[in-house]
C-alpha cells in the first residue's frame, strides 16, 4: 500500500454525536472483509434515489414519500463517514479512496439542491441561478483548502448539517401551509422559505470564499471555472429557462469535472486542470437556434458525462492497485 495520510479540521457540530451513536457501532458490526470503496458507493446510491423519489413527485406534481428523503440522507452521511473509519481500521486508506468518496460526494452537492428546488417547484430565476453556484462554491472551497494547504476543513455548520437542512426542508414541503408559505412574496419577490434557503446557500458561498481566499493560492484556471459556471447557469436560468432536472444534471457535471482535476491534482501533486471550455461556448447556440435547446441541453451533458467517465478512469488505472472488491483479511498466525 502507496504511503498515504489525510488530515481533516472538523468543527462540524454534528460529528461528535454521529461517530458516537453511528458511526463506530457501524463500523464494528460490519466485517472487515467489506471495502471502504462499496459503503461509499451504497451511501451515495441513497442520494440519487432520494432525487428521483422528488423528481416522480415534480413530474406527478404530488408530495409523497417526501419523508423518506431526510431518512435516506441520514444514512447517506453515517455511510459516508463510516468509509473512512473502515478504511483506517483495515488499513486500505488510498489515494484511490479519498478521490473516489470526494468524487461521488461532487454529484451529491448538486443532487441536493436539485431535490430542494423539485419539492418546492421553485421557479423563481434569482434563487435558481445562485443555490447552484453557492454551494458548489462552498465545496469547491474545501476541496482547494485540502489541495493548497493539505487540510479539509469543515466548519461549525459544515456538510452534515446543511445536507439534513437541505433534505428536511425538502420533507416539509409536503405540508400544505409550507407549500403556501413558498408561493407567498414578502420580500423583493421572495417568499419566507426562499429567503431562508436564499440565506443558508449563500453562508456556503461565504464560507467556501473564504476558505479559498485564506489559501492565498487563488488562480486563473479556478477563477475561470467559476466565472464559466456562473454563466452556463445564468444562460439555463434567464435565456433558456430549462427544468430543473437539466439545469441540475449540466451544472453538476460542470463542476464535477473541474472537482475531479482538483482530487487528481491533489493526489499528484500537480496543477488542477484548465475548466471545459466547450460547454460555456456552446451555451451561444441557446441565442443562435434557440428552437434546438434540448438538444443542445443533451449533447452538453452527454459530453460532460464522457469526459467525467474519461477522467476517472484515467485516474482509476493509475491507483487501480488500491481497489479492493474484498479486502484481503491477513491469516491469524497459530499460536
Amino acid at each position: 500500500m502507496e504511503n498515504y495520510s489525510y488530515s481533516a479540521e472538523d468543527k462540524s457540530l454534528l460529528t461528535p454525536l454521529l461517530y458516537k451513536y453511528f458511526v463506530f457501532p457501524l463500523v464494528k458490526i460490519l466485517p472487515e472483509s467489506i471495502p471502504a470503496n462499496i459503503i461509499t458507493i451504497f451511501s451515495n446510491s441513497l442520494v440519487v434515489i432520494s432525487f428521483f423519489i422528488a423528481y416522480i413527485n415534480y413530474v406527478y406534481d404530488t408530495y409523497r414519500f417526501l419523508w423518506l428523503i431526510p431518512i435516506l440522507c441520514w444514512f447517506y452521511i453515517v455511510g459516508d463517514c463510516s468509509d473512512g473509519i473502515q478504511a483506517l481500521r483495515t488499513k486500505t486508506g488510498s489515494s484511490l479512496g479519498e478521490y473516489f468518496d470526494h468524487f461521488l460526494d461532487s454529484f451529491v452537492t448538486g443532487l441536493l439542491t436539485g431535490i430542494l428546488m423539485l419539492c418546492y417547484r421553485v421557479t423563481n430565476p434569482v434563487l435558481l441561478f445562485c443555490v447552484y453556484q453557492f454551494l458548489y462554491l462552498g465545496q469547491i472551497g474545501t476541496f482547494w483548502g485540502r489541495f493548497k494547504d493539505g487540510v479539509m476543513q469543515f466548519s461549525t455548520f459544515s456538510t452534515s448539517e446543511g445536507a439534513m437542512a437541505i433534505t428536511i426542508t425538502a420533507a416539509l414541503s409536503s405540508i400544505g401551509f409550507m407549500r403556501l408559505a413558498s408561493v407567498q412574496n414578502v420580500l423583493f419577490g421572495f417568499s419566507i422559505p426562499y429567503i431562508i434557503m436564499f440565506t443558508a446557500f449563500g453562508a456556503a458561498w461565504i464560507t467556501g470564499l473564504t476558505v479559498i481566499v485564506k489559501t492565498k493560492k487563488i488562480t486563473l484556471r479556478l477563477f475561470l471555472h467559476i466565472v464559466f459556471s456562473a454563466a452556463i447557469g445564468a444562460v439555463l436560468v434567464w435565456q433558456v429557462k430549462a427544468p430543473i432536472f437539466a439545469q441540475t444534471v449540466i451544472i453538476t457535471f460542470y463542476n464535477v469535472l473541474f472537482i475531479q482535476s482538483v482530487l487528481s491534482a491533489t493526489a499528484e501533486k500537480v496543477k488542477e486542470s484548465l475548466p471545459d471550455f466547450f460547454v460555456p461556448l456552446s451555451c451561444i447556440l441557446y441565442f443562435v437556434v434557440f428552437d434546438y435547446a434540448f438538444i443542445i441541453q443533451i449533447i452538453q451533458s452527454l459530453y460532460l458525462l464522457v469526459r467525467i467517465i474519461n477522467r476517472f478512469l484515467v485516474f482509476f488505472k493509475k491507483y487501480r492497485h488500491c481497489w479492493y472488491w474484498k479486502n484481503p483479511i491477513p491469516a491469524k498466525k497459530n499460536k
